[in-house]
């Protein structure tokens, strides 16, 4: 799984100008009330971006860069700041996992975290409180995901795909399910793709039946994140594919 992280309720003082999306088409908005994306999509097929995060009286708290933005999948540097303008941290990612030194200050200035990943496997990683002393360090990220068993996830979808009105068939279907969780567990920006519309719509009415997910956090903050999932349809059951 990959995901969106950025510093909770952190921001910069200074504003960036807002492109005119009349003038440049791949140019998106999103509000999600608590905080604002505008995102550049850099291809015609809206997957490559950069994408700036703002609160929503307009200062910019985190800038991330994507080779596939709906799925979550991150390459290049990601940067949160504090309120006050001071770095709070910064990693490079390639093909959507860590990769290089992680680097997380306190609003101070002063270090808090240094680590080293490598595609994603953290190689070294030290942590200190705000005088300099030495701490044990927890996972600085972790995914936005289910709030269940994967067992309990199967069950509800399964449920909505036995009196759903699809053709039913012994061949294999794929779906894609994307969306954002938020960081109080909502799931926004719900996205199904499936090879027909009426087994799109079942999963989709199935998917918003869940009335908590679990956000993905940062240093401990809950944070948004992407979530996707490939799931294979085969009649009416359902299995993750791996």
């Amino acid at each position: 799984m990959n995901f969106i992280l950025w510093g909770a309720l952190l921001c910069l003082v200074v504003s960036a100008p807002v492109p005119n999306p009349e003038v440049n088409p791949l140019f998106e908005r999103r509000d999600h009330g608590t905080y604002i994306e505008e995102i550049t999509f850099l291809n015609k097929r809206r997957e490559v971006a950069v994408v700036r995060t703002f609160t929503p009286s307009g200062f910019r708290i985190a800038e991330e860069h994507y080779v596939n933005y709906d799925q979550g999948i991150k390459h290049g540097i990601t940067r949160s700041w504090y309120l006050n303008g001071q770095t709070y941290w910064s990693c490079d990612y390639k093909n959507g996992e860590m990769h290089g030194p992680l680097l997380v200050y306190y609003p101070d200035g002063s270090t808090k975290r240094r680590a080293y990943y490598k595609w994603g496997a953290q190689r070294e990683s030290k942590c200190f409180d705000r005088d300099g002393q030495p701490l044990l360090c927890d996972d600085f990220t972790k995914p936005a995901g289910i709030a269940m068993t994967e067992a309990e996830f199967l069950a509800t979808l399964k449920a909505e795909l036995r009196k759903g009105a699809f053709e039913s068939t012994n061949l294999d279907r794929y779906v894609s399910v994307l969306g954002i969780i938020e960081a109080d567990g909502r799931l926004t920006n719900l996205s199904v793709s499936a090879p027909d519309d009426d087994l799109g719509e079942v999963l989709k009415t199935a998917v918003k039946q869940i009335p908590y997910w679990k956000p993905a956090t940062v240093d401990g903050n809950p944070v948004p994140g992407h979530y996707y999932v490939s799931l294979l349809i085969r009649s009416r059951e359902v299995y993750l594919s791996k």
